[in-house]
This record gives C-alpha cells, sequence and structure tokens, in this order.
C-alpha cells in the first residue's frame, strides 16, 4: 500500500547508512532497487525482501536481538469455565473459541468432521437452514466449527484433539452471537433426508474437485498419515481418507442415512461437555466484561443439553487411527502428477532446526525450484520439516513421476556437497527470516498463542530457532543432509495422477486405486 510505502522510505536514508560496506549491500540493490535507489520500491516482494534485510541488520549490529513478542494467554475463569483471555486490541471485536476435548473420540474423526459440514448447513428447532444462516451473516461475521489438531512441539506422536466452535462479532451483539452458537450447537435436527442426501452428494463432489486441484496437499497429507499417527487423523479429517468416507456415505446412502442421523445426534451429545470446554477470547478488557456478562445464558444451555441427554455411538463404525508406510497411487483423468514422499526423522539426534528451516528454504528456491520446476516442468514443488521430526517433499502439476522421486531422493548429496560463498548463505537467511514473524492481525496473533499453548510451544524454542538461522553456516547445512537421507528413506510414498502414467511405473506402487 501506499502508507506501507511512505512508511519505509522516512527510513530509507538511515538504512542507506548502515548498508555502506555491509555484504546484504549488494543483495539489497539487486533485488530491491535494480535503477533509481530506494525510493522507487513499488512492489509487495521488493517490501518483503527489504523489511527481511532490515531485520537482518539490526542482528548483525545488536547480535542478541530477542523476540519482540510475548503470548498474551491470560487465564481466567468465566462462570467457572476455564478461559484463556489473550489482551489485543480489536477495535470492539470479539473473536470467540470455544474448544471440546475430544480426545476419546479420536476414533469417529472421519463421522465428526462432516457433522462440521452439517452444523449451520440443517435445520434446527427454531430456523430453517437458509433463516439460520441470515441470522448469523446479520448478527456476526461468520459461525464455524471444525475438528482441530494441535500437535506438542518436538514430541512426535503427542498431540491435543478438540471440536472448536468460533465466530468474530461485535461487543454490541454478543448476546446474539451466543444464542446462535447454542441453536447450531445444541438444536440442529438432522432429520431432513432429502436434504442431508444433497450435502453428502455435495461434500463428495467438493472435496473430490480439491484433491485433484491441490492435490499435492493431499499427498503430502496421506504420505506423513503413513508414520503419525496425528497426520493419520488429519487425513481422515480432510484428506483421502475423508474422502473414502463421503464416498462410502454417497454410494450407499440409503443403508447408512439411519446410521447417520442417530450418529450425529449423538455425537453432538458425546462432544459438547461442560466439562471438557476451554474458551479462548481475543478482545480488549471492555469487550472481556460484554462477553462475560452475556454468557450465563449459553452455559444454562450446555446445561440443559446435558442434562436431557445421555451419548450413545455404538452405531457409528469406528475409524481406528492405523499409520502403515505404504507406496500408493490414486489415478484421475488429469495429464498431470502430485508426487509426495516423505518419512519421520525422529531416530536424527541434535536437528539444527533453525538450519532445518534455512535449508528448507534452500531446497524450495534452489534445488528443487532448478531440478523439478525448470528441468522438469512441474508448476509447484516444496518440502516442509517440522518440530515433530516429520518431513516430506511433494510436487505440484508435475509431468513427471519416478523423476520427480529420483530427485528427492539426492537431495541429501546436494546438501552434502553444498558450497557457496557468504553472500550467497546470506542471501538464503534473509529469505528464511522473511517467512518468519510476518505481520499478523488481531484475530492471527490471537490464535497464534493459543496454538502456542496446545502445542506447548514456549517463546524460547523460536528464540533458539532464530538464533540458529542466524547463525547458519556452510557447514551447518552439510550437516542436515542426514535428515534429508533419512526422510526419503523412509520411502512413504502418493502420486495422485494420469492413470496411463501411473500404470506405466507401477513397479513403483503396493497399491494403485481410482479416486472415483
Amino acid at each position: 500500500s501506499s502508507d506501507l510505502i511512505n512508511r519505509i522510505k522516512k527510513i530509507i536514508p538511515q538504512l542507506e547508512q548502515v548498508l555502506i560496506g555491509h555484504p546484504v549491500e549488494k543483495i539489497i540493490l539487486e533485488e530491491v532497487r535494480p535503477e533509481g535507489g530506494l525510493q522507487n520500491i513499488k512492489t509487495h516482494k521488493a517490501l518483503m525482501y527489504l523489511q527481511a534485510a532490515i531485520a537482518f541488520l539490526v542482528h548483525e549490529r545488536f547480535k542478541n536481538v530477542e523476540i519482540d513478542y510475548i503470548y498474551p494467554n491470560e487465564w481466567r475463569k468465566i462462570c467457572g469455565i476455564k478461559t484463556v483471555y489473550h489482551e489485543i486490541p480489536t477495535n470492539d471485536i470479539i473473536y470467540l473459541d470455544m474448544f471440546f476435548d475430544i480426545a476419546d473420540l479420536k476414533c469417529y474423526v472421519p463421522q465428526m468432521s462432516f457433522m462440521a459440514t452439517l452444523l449451520g448447513y440443517m435445520d434446527t428447532k427454531k430456523h430453517t437452514y437458509g433463516e439460520f444462516d441470515t441470522e448469523v451473516n446479520f448478527y456476526t461475521g461468520g459461525i464455524s466449527s471444525d475438528v482441530d489438531l494441535y500437535c506438542h512441539t518436538g514430541e512426535n506422536g503427542k498431540y491435543e484433539l478438540k471440536y472448536g466452535v468460533r465466530t468474530k462479532v461485535l461487543k454490541s451483539q454478543i448476546g446474539h452471537a451466543l444464542e446462535l452458537m447454542s441453536e447450531m450447537m445444541f438444536d440442529t435436527l438432522f432429520t431432513d433426508e432429502k436434504h442431508l442426501r444433497e450435502v453428502v452428494a455435495e461434500s463428495r463432489s467438493r472435496l473430490k474437485v480439491r484433491l485433484m486441484s491441490a492435490g499435492h496437499q493431499a499427498a503430502a497429507g496421506r504420505v506423513t498419515a503413513g508414520y503419525s499417527e496425528s497426520a493419520w487423523i488429519n487425513d481422515n479429517s480432510v484428506g483421502i481418507g475423508y474422502y473414502n468416507y463421503l464416498v462410502k456415505l454417497d454410494e450407499n446412502f440409503d443403508e447408512e442415512k439411519d446410521k447417520l442421523i442417530a450418529g450425529c445426534q449423538n455425537l453432538l451429545k458425546a462432544i459438547f461437555k461442560k466439562e471438557n470446554l476451554i474458551i479462548s477470547c481475543t478482545c480488549s478488557d471492555s469487550e472481556f466484561k460484554a462477553l462475560k456478562e452475556a454468557i450465563p445464558s449459553f452455559i444454562e444451555n450446555i446445561d440443559k443439553f446435558q442434562s436431557d441427554s445421555t451419548a450413545d455411538l455404538s452405531m457409528l463404525d469406528k475409524y481406528t487411527p492405523d499409520p502403515v508406510i505404504t507406496k500408493e497411487a490414486f489415478s484421475t483423468p488429469a495429464e498431470i502428477q502430485y508426487v509426495a514422499l516423505g518419512g519421520s526423522f525422529e531416530d536424527v539426534p541434535d536437528v539444527n532446526m533453525g538450519a532445518l528451516k534455512v535449508v528448507t528454504h534452500l531446497l524450495n528456491y534452489v534445488y528443487l525450484w532448478n531440478e523439478v520446476r525448470v528441468k522438469g516442468g512441474a508448476y509447484g514443488v516444496s518440502c516442509r520439516f517440522n518440530r515433530e521430526k516429520e518431513g516430506f517433499f511433494t510436487s505440484y502439476r508435475d509431468p513427471n513421476l519416478s523423476a520427480t522421486l529420483d530427485v528427492y531422493k539426492k537431495a541429501a548429496d546436494y546438501l552434502e556437497g553444498f558450497d557457496a560463498d557468504e553472500r550467497e548463505i546470506t542471501k538464503t537467511i534473509i529469505g528464511t527470516i522473511s517467512n518468519m514473524d510476518t505481520p499478523l492481525t488481531p484475530a492471527m496473533k490471537g490464535r497464534r498463542s493459543m496454538v502456542a499453548y496446545f502445542t506447548e510451544t514456549p517463546i524460547e524454542v523460536l528464540q533458539k530457532e532464530r538464533n540458529q538461522v542466524l547463525s547458519c553456516s556452510k557447514e551447518d547445512i552439510r550437516k542436515t543432509a542426514d535428515v534429508i537421507r533419512t526422510v526419503v528413506s523412509k520411502e512413504s510414498m502418493c502420486v495422485i495422477g494420469n492413470e496411463k502414467h501411473i500404470k506405466e511405473e507401477g513397479q513403483l506402487f503396493e497399491s494403485i486405486k481410482t479416486l472415483s
């Protein structure tokens, strides 16, 4: 925006003085101002690059730069309910999340995920679903629900499973918002079989389109589901595992409908229990006071709902988490592939996570870019490695299959022989830093703080990783080769793509299925 450009221009004279004689000066000259000087900044990319360079220079001058934010997580209680208050100015808006612990219900993840689609999209005791949608849009900025998964930082296999119900609403309308949330959670009717049938078919169709247009995400999710229980749950909530559930519902609706209706009714009873509730609220004190005054009626509704109902889930099929590493392919009519390969590196000791962030940037924008995009002709390619010691590679709209897998498997050799001068390494570090600490809205800040609470991520971990990024050397980059080699050696593989191409290289796979 012009406002941002003007603000940055005010500090340009000081910045140019700092840049004189510094190794990063040439990078700024080439990447940001090819001609005409810094005063000609116009593009978003240039602004982000300049912002990253400034952050790097600050670190160079003050070596021990600390993260300039804290998690605004303050424990309070509202009507006896544990509440995490994030005190952030929001201009009279309340960002409200209700998290219900569903760890004991993880065998019913596909059903809960579909139920989240139905809530707000079915009639209630007071309104038709069309009327309810109108009320929600009139009084709030939306009400939604979903299955949420939070992996504990650095602890493979440990995670929090929550059912989240959330809204954003002006302080003056918080009472209406809570009434509508109560109506959706406690009074939804699942008995309209005709509409239920339509939602099942629509959900299947939409997810299939997404799997075929964003297959790199689905393939990566399927790969990680082979060696991680949390990823298995995620796949059965939003990915191919969930799609298989929708196919079963759609193709056997007449046999499944009674079980579906009764199951959804009983899942509401099993999920929405006051003792399993944690509230997250992002706002200022005046908005929090308004929430505190309005919420007793909601608590009365949940108490009444619990007293009137007992959950019986015996009619529902169980989907027990069962991660198994496989090499699988899903054929489609498309002419391109989405090729994913991954594995766990929990057996690799003393992993430098900051250096791994730098390596991720280096692989994505140099090695993989050149080998898979430029030479291979794919539209996109990326890799990712997380604190739970899981990693994967995935390509987007890729004309190749085995050739791309070979590129993934040679990534460790590339890192082992990596050689670059200080200028190139500095450039990579700046690119890595630019992806960290991006500007956040108040809602995003509150969300970040709540995620940090659920994942048990202390600020110290982030600071350590930042320091590792900024001090990353050529030797640190080379040492990460063991991580990459371990990831690809697990050979958890998934390809979504052209039927003919998959059959021609069928020896790569243990199973080949049609994405019906």
